[in-house]
């Protein structure tokens, strides 16, 4: 029979769950923390329950609706007083609405800038070169198919794409 998860039922299971399913931190970090090491964290982290990972999917999303809904509303209500600002004649109110609009502007290219990046700092990740690794040495005994997605992913547009290794090319493991 085989031996038993030692993270799974370690007292500590649901701090070192919500570590993996935050993705904040490296596998490695969050080993240190806990006292394993980076290859039992990858093992476990098959084992942690897909309703910590939608949770944390929803709760980006309900964050992501807040923060839209948050500019939306103020960008109501700036419109809102710049035509009150316009219609009065008050110069001063308008042109201080269209700065405060360009400044939620910024602010709402900035967010989007910030995700954007962090899938960008994500893709330069050990923990990233592990997973394309792993697809790399997974497809090694079809040709073919390592061939068609290393061609796809060669197709792709933007500089943040992972670069596929060759064909024969040998994953590098540490």
């Amino acid at each position: 029979m085989p031996k038993p998860c030692s993270l799974c039922t370690s007292p500590r299971r649901d701090e070192i769950d919500a570590a993996l399913v935050a993705g904040r931190d490296s596998l490695r970090n969050i080993a240190e923390r806990f006292g394993t090491s980076a290859p039992t964290l990858l093992r476990h982290r098959g084992h942690v329950p897909e309703r910590l990972a939608l949770a944390r999917r929803d709760a980006e999303v309900r964050s992501a609706e807040t923060l839209a809904e948050k500019l939306s509303r103020l960008e109501d209500d700036l419109r809102r007083l710049l035509a009150k600002a316009e219609g009065e004649g008050d110069f001063r109110a308008a042109i201080a609405a269209v700065k405060t609009a360009l400044d939620l502007a910024g602010l709402a290219h900035k967010v989007s800038e910030e995700r954007v990046d962090s899938l960008g700092a994500f893709l330069k990740t050990r923990e990233w070169e592990e997973i394309v690794d792993a697809m790399v040495e997974a497809l090694q005994p079809f040709p073919g198919a390592l061939e068609a997605v290393a061609s796809a992913c060669e197709q792709l547009d933007g500089k943040n794409n992972p670069k596929p290794r060759s064909a024969t090319a040998s994953p590098a493991r540490t």
